[in-house]
């Protein structure tokens, strides 16, 4: 076949062609898989939490679909901080609004996630010259006690909790110095303080307290304490980089350098990796995200993974095999557009799903027991994760197609080629390659498929 303004040419012929995936469906048999998480759920099942979407709403929504099931309504608007219990059953979440005397509240409050309603809620006080301003929320395995960074006004609200009462109390605050995060390690409560530049472990026991990092003259942000090594992760802010601080030592050991400023940090489950996420700064449009490893002996970066403009906080399934960022669509002229969870593939550090969700951005860990996502994608040969380039000799191109997240369950996915729009070098279908669809099944434990597509080859330069 002849096409006027080409030229013919004995060399391989080379052209683009996308394999797009019409549609994603899951069978039967994965419903029943995926109602079994390892961890036993009380709760609504494998769920992301994403608070504020709607006017003082916070949505249940299925961990692999994000279709709506079900909604709690918060009592104070603009939640800024959410956690859960260890078995998906409550909701913890603080919020800051106006209360009936249209007076400004911070709240915290404890939801059933169950039956989608409110066991309790107390008034976080207006301390020494602010509000608290709630960065984070944490709760003791036995929910009978949670801790509230309160980074406003300097202070950990203790709320007591006798939930087969009704009662959610107040009990005496900490002072630790604008607590950024808090997080339960090992039977303690450890709290990272940006105006005393410290790490603090508080002993849930009897609330004392005790200095187990200091980074003077260091100011930090967010920590993360592992709790295999004694070691916590500290973002420095101003400078680009994460300390390393000795919690046995009580000094700073080391420092990892990165492209941007961190933002936030997510310590994998097993404690191999470190997630970043990375604030590439002011117009760039991509933030990313950064994958730390050699914890506890050389830590280095071990890869970047590009997201979108807007990349925040980060939260991770009970296996590790998915970890999740709040993020936003990249809008016109740099704005922010819509927002949406940044699904990551950690077995690849792939970026493997991005869907939309109207809500979000409140520090915590919003990924409830027993999530998945079962994401489906191309193993890219390049920058572009569905648009691949190959000579017309080759005789076919196989691509690879890989189950992302997880391996339970059975999954199908239905597929078709599309030619690229990238001008005259597109391939067209029945000149170039021949037109193929079908549908790729993935049986327990499998994780990869190929799709194989013959090419035509016409002695042509070009499509």
């Amino acid at each position: 076949m002849f096409r006027p303004m080409h030229t013919r040419s004995h060399y391989l012929n080379r052209y683009s062609l996308v394999l797009l995936v019409l549609f994603f469906s899951l069978l039967a048999t994965f419903g029943a898989a995926q109602a079994a998480p390892q961890t036993p759920t009380t709760g609504p099942g494998p769920v992301i939490y994403v608070p504020n979407e709607g006017f003082a709403i916070t949505t249940l929504r299925d961990s692999n679909s994000y279709d709506l099931l079900g909604s709690v309504a918060i009592p104070v608007a603009n939640t800024s901080a959410i956690n859960h219990s260890a078995d998906g059953a409550l909701l913890y979440s603080v919020s800051r609004g106006f209360n009936q005397q249209s007076e400004v509240v911070d709240q915290f409050s404890v939801i059933d996630l169950t039956t989608q309603s409110l066991l309790g809620s107390v008034d976080l006080p207006f301390r020494g010259a602010s509000h608290c301003t709630a960065s984070t929320v944490v709760a003791l395995p036995d929910n009978s006690k949670a801790y509230v960074a309160c980074e406003g006004n300097g202070f950990v609200e203790v709320i007591h909790m006798n939930l087969a009462l009704g009662e959610v109390t107040l009990g005496t605050p900490i002072y630790t110095g604008w607590p950024k995060s808090a997080q339960y390690v090992n039977g303690s409560v450890y709290v990272s303080n940006t105006q005393s530049n410290t790490i603090t472990r508080i002993d849930p026991l009897t609330d004392q307290t005790e200095v187990v990092v200091a980074t003077h003259p260091f100011i930090i942000q967010d920590a993360v304490v592992d709790p295999f090594r004694p070691y916590a992760y500290i973002i420095h802010i101003f400078n680009n980089r994460i300390l390393i601080g000795d919690t046995n030592t009580h000094g700073v050991v080391g420092t990892l350098d990165f492209a941007g400023q961190p933002i936030d940090l997510l310590l994998s489950p097993d404690g191999e990796r470190l997630y970043v996420t990375v604030d590439n700064g002011e117009g760039n449009g991509q933030d990313h995200i950064a994958v730390v490893e050699g914890l506890g002996s050389a830590p280095s970066i071990a890869t970047t993974i590009p997201v979108g403009v807007a990349a925040t906080y980060l939260a991770s399934n009970d296996e590790g095999s998915c970890v999740f960022a709040w993020d936003f669509v990249n809008g016109v002229n740099g704005t922010f557009g819509s927002r949406r969870i940044d699904v990551i593939d950690t077995a690849t550090a792939q970026l493997s799903a991005q869907p939309v969700v109207s809500g979000g951005d409140a520090d915590g860990d919003f990924v409830g027991p027993g999530a998945v996502s079962l994401a489906v994608y191309f193993e890219p040969d390049s920058n572009n994760q569905n648009t691949f380039s190959v000579g017309e000799g080759a005789g076919s191109i196989q691509l690879l197609v890989r189950r992302g997240c997880s391996s339970q369950g059975t999954v199908q996915v239905n597929y078709a080629t599309q030619a690229a729009n990238n001008g005259y070098d597109a391939a067209v279908a029945g000149a170039d390659f021949e037109a193929v669809n079908g549908t790729l099944t993935f049986a327990q434990g499998e994780l990869t498929k190929i799709v194989e597509i013959p090419l035509i080859n016409d002695d042509l330069y070009g499509g």
